[in-house]
């Protein structure tokens, strides 16, 4: 679907909506407007364990300073 697993922020980025039901509900790409909260699997269910806030918050600040390696 060519939609980018990361964005130039963490509410662009599909990894993060993917994990967070916050940002998989508001989540509109102009490009891909197909990718939105209806076609978004929540994978936390596919996890079935509870995201770690921690680790998510870790994820966007990643994100947010540019995903560096």
């Amino acid at each position: 679907n060519d939609v980018p697993f990361i964005g130039d922020s963490p509410e662009t980025s599909l990894l993060v909506a993917v994990l967070d039901e916050d940002i998989r509900s508001e989540f509109s790409l102009a490009d891909h407007p197909d990718c939105n909260a209806d076609a978004i699997t929540d994978m936390t269910l596919k996890l079935e364990v509870d995201v770690d806030e921690d680790e998510l918050e870790m994820l966007k600040e990643w994100i947010r300073a540019g995903a560096p390696e």
